[in-house]
């Protein structure tokens, strides 16, 4: 064992009820505390998880490859599930240009495609043009609708 692991070991065992405390996977209340924080500041969550994201591309990336080649045949289902949605993404992508703005909040930066509905022929009616924030929270709002359903 490297030293470094053997500090960090003996570190944790030494301060293991700081530890817990801070750590929101061992602490309940602290999960319960930033599951309300992050419903009250949504904006911010995914600001602050986007930066996140930004900032660590390599390991997100090295992560997906890494998960792609354990899961392949989970893709491959995936694929032949959504052929439809597949194809529509990408002859948006192909065949229309992104707009200058967000529809929603008029920002000019992180734009995406929104899908209204996955159906072909593609019009233009289909889609809009709005930032990375927003199509966050739409389909946050989405999702968290259908889990309401279910219940």
């Amino acid at each position: 064992m490297t030293n470094s692991k053997k500090y960090n070991k003996e570190y944790y065992k030494r301060n293991k009820e700081k530890w817990n405390k801070l750590n929101p996977s061992n602490n309940p209340e602290r999960r319960i505390y930033l599951k309300g924080w992050r419903e009250e500041n949504k904006e911010e969550q995914a600001r602050l998880q986007s930066i996140s994201r930004k900032n660590n591309r390599k390991k997100i990336n090295k992560y997906y490859k890494k998960y792609y080649s354990k899961n392949k045949d989970k893709f491959q289902e995936y694929v032949k599930n959504h052929e439809n949605e597949i194809i529509v993404r990408r002859e948006t992508r192909n065949r229309f240009e992104l707009g200058k703005f967000c529809i929603i909040c008029n920002s000019k930066e992180d734009l995406q495609f929104h899908h209204w509905r996955y159906i072909l022929p593609l019009n233009k009616r289909d889609f809009s043009t709005i930032c990375k924030d927003c199509h966050y929270n739409i389909h946050y709002e989405i999702n968290k609708a259908k889990l309401k359903r279910t219940k």
